[in-house]
């Protein structure tokens, strides 16, 4: 991704003939919605009652969307709480890809309106999930966090690598020298050597 600006992205590669998923997938990104309304997402369930064993489904005869479901207290009445989870996890995803329109981690007011019942939602009996790290509102805590700003997520890696370089002139003198000095000390002996050999067969009394 590239080309994060005011909320806007672009795919590092956008081809609609080899990557025609990734490329409506794009187009698709960049259509704005007004995430704080009710009818944001399209409302899909089925469940059983515990009472009736009666199977509840929608789209079925019940055509009530998310706010007539939680106006009419509808059962099991978790409309609004369903409704901020699937916001909160779609405005994490938009963060990752460095969106921020849509989003209601970067409106201050929006983001104040979906967590100012924290203390009352940690306290409920069964909750079934850790809380935290948040433990109150964000009206409570905003002077002691950072501002609400996000960044699309980075793919990186660092390479441990080593650059070639020149010795100083001195050292690689220094170097010569003494290869040539290792050089012509193993030549005399071999010299040596073999001049010992020689004279041995030829004159073995050594006269």
């Amino acid at each position: 991704m590239a080309g994060f600006n005011q909320g806007t992205f672009k795919f590092l590669q956008s081809d609609k003939q080899n990557g025609a998923a990734l490329w409506w997938g794009e187009s698709l990104l960049t259509t704005q919605r007004d995430i704080t309304q009710l009818d944001f997402f399209d409302l899909n369930y089925r469940f059983i009652k515990d009472s009736t064993y009666e199977i509840v489904l929608h789209p079925g005869g019940n055509q009530n969307d998310i706010k007539d479901s939680s106006a009419k207290n509808e059962y099991p009445n978790i409309w609004l709480l369903a409704d901020n989870l699937g916001k909160s996890l779609f405005s994490i995803a938009l963060s990752d890809l460095g969106q921020k329109a849509s989003s209601i981690l970067t409106d201050t007011a929006v983001f104040q309106k979906y967590t100012e019942e924290f203390p009352e939602l940690i306290s409920l009996p069964g909750m079934n999930a850790a809380t935290g790290p948040a433990k109150a509102s964000y009206e409570n805590l905003k002077n002691s966090t950072g501002p609400l700003e996000t960044s699309p997520a980075i793919i990186s890696a660092t390479y441990l690598c080593q650059v070639p370089r020149r010795r100083a002139m001195g050292t690689l003198i220094m170097a010569l020298i003494l290869a040539n000095l290792v050089l012509l000390r193993a030549s005399w002996a071999l010299l040596t050597f073999f001049t010992s050999f020689y004279v041995a067969q030829f004159d073995p009394a050594g006269t």
